[in-house]
Order: C-alpha cells, then structure tokens, then sequence
C-alpha cells in the first residue's frame, strides 16, 4: 500500500486496509495475486479523474486493472486502487461509520472493478453491492474466505 498527496491519519491501520483487498482477492482469484491500493487526497483523485474518466471533479476511489484475473500468473498485480481520504473521512460522517471502515468498503468496492465487476446496470449493481457487503463481514470479522 502507498500513500500518495496525503498522510496516514492516526488509527489507519495499513495492514487492515491491504486485507480488504486481500479477502476480495482470495475469494474471487487466489491468494496469490495482489492489489496494489494508494491511499492520497481529492487533489490526486480529481486530476486522475479528468485524465481517465474526463470528470474533473474529485472521486471517492479509481480502479485501474493492470491484468486479467483469470490469466494472470501467481504473484500478479492485478490492478491499482486510489483511494482518496478526504472522501472517505466525508462519507464515514454520513453513513455512521469509521475512517477505517469506510476505507476498506472503497477498497472492496475498487477490488471488485479490478476484477472486472461494474454497476451500469441495475442487475450488476445489486450484485456488486452483495459482493461488497459480503466482504466487507469478512473482513470485520477478519476471515478470509
């Protein structure tokens, strides 16, 4: 994991955050594979955001997938997953949650486009929702699948 524009808020534990994208990885690829997730701020996530997805505006999170899950080989950085802060500190606020927690449901959330999962439709949205709660009692209860 990488900080990017921004710093480790106190109580954000790094190891936490990597086994969001562990359990996602582990249950939907191998345990093999990784995710490579960049913790930074709304001024890092903007600028990726209008360059990528020509929205220049900041984002919550942005996944970029580097491989494909299915082929790619043991040890495989499957993709990379930002995470802006400043986002996550906002919606923690507004669904009654922690910095902690709201991180590692972005992370999930990111993890899951990595490996080719999207929400334009509303049947994908309800799975990719139920994929996410799902991974997110795991990774509470720090199970892995």
């Amino acid at each position: 994991m990488h900080l990017g524009d921004g710093a480790n808020p106190l109580g954000l534990s790094v190891l936490r955050v990597e086994n969001a994208a562990a359990v996602v990885c582990s249950a939907e690829a191998s345990d093999s594979v990784k995710v490579d997730v960049i913790l930074a701020g709304d001024e890092l996530l903007r600028a990726l955001n209008a360059q990528w997805r020509h929205k220049d505006r900041p984002t919550d999170v942005l996944s970029f997938a580097l491989e494909d899950a299915a082929l790619a080989p043991e040890n495989a950085l499957l993709g990379e997953v930002y995470v802006s802060l400043d986002r996550a500190r906002e919606q923690a606020k507004d669904y009654d949650a922690t910095l902690l927690e709201e991180v590692a449901r972005l992370v999930i959330h990111g993890t899951l486009h990595v490996l080719g999962y999207d929400h334009d439709a509303s049947t994908e949205a309800r799975e990719m929702r139920a994929r996410e709660e799902c991974y997110m009692r795991l990774w509470r209860r720090g199970e892995m699948p």
